[in-house]
């Protein structure tokens, strides 16, 4: 719990920080930093970003209950549930600051469970970067179903995945990927590259 509070506190520094640094100044040195803090953001950014893309076994899921699903009543650990398929995308420059994102799908059983990422940041500190994942809204079938009529691996990954931020650091060798949840459920994932 308390890794988990440090590394809230770091990244809402970071935040706090990207604001400051980027308001204008009649000092020319404050806006150079800004210009050098951008440079090392979109380095970083693209670094570790393309990292992403592939195909992934999920090996470890490691999942913690919570108020609103009755799925885990107690800490789990699941091995080998599924792969995923990653695509990163690399938007036009805004500002001179690269746009990330990326998206992709989970396979699950029999079901194939489509997601997106938000605007993809850097965690210089933790030599990681962080973003929100959701569901694709084009997996919901038409018309609108009950939560309880979707699959059982949709209700595992809406109830203890999607909708949190996580922190995604890649091996040195590029084999192993670690998603870590910042504020639900999943606690830990560990990826292995499909060759």
């Amino acid at each position: 719990m308390k890794k988990h509070l440090i590394k809230i506190f770091t990244l809402s520094l970071l935040t706090a920080t990207t604001i400051f640094t980027s308001c204008e100044s009649d000092n020319g040195s404050e806006i150079t930093y800004s210009n050098e803090f951008k440079k090392r953001d979109n380095a970083f950014l693209k670094e570790h970003t393309p990292k992403l893309s592939g195909s992934w076994k999920i090996q470890k899921m490691v999942l913690v209950p919570n108020n609103g699903s009755e799925i885990i009543k107690k800490d789990t650990t699941l091995y080998n549930i599924g792969t995923i398929d990653v695509f990163v995308e690399e938007k036009e420059m805004e500002d001179d600051r690269v746009r990330f994102f990326f998206n992709g799908n989970f396979y699950f059983n029999e079901e194939i469970i489509p997601f997106r990422s938000s605007l993809v940041h850097p965690n210089l500190n933790d030599k990681s970067i962080y973003s929100l994942i959701q569901v694709d809204p084009k997996y919901f079938p038409e018309p609108s179903m009950n939560f309880d009529d979707l699959p059982v691996e949709y209700q595992l990954l809406a109830d203890y995945f999607f909708n949190d931020n996580y922190d995604i650091t890649s091996s040195k060798d590029g084999k192993t990927l670690i998603w870590k949840g910042l504020e639900r459920s999943t606690k830990e994932m560990i990826l292995s590259k499909i060759d």
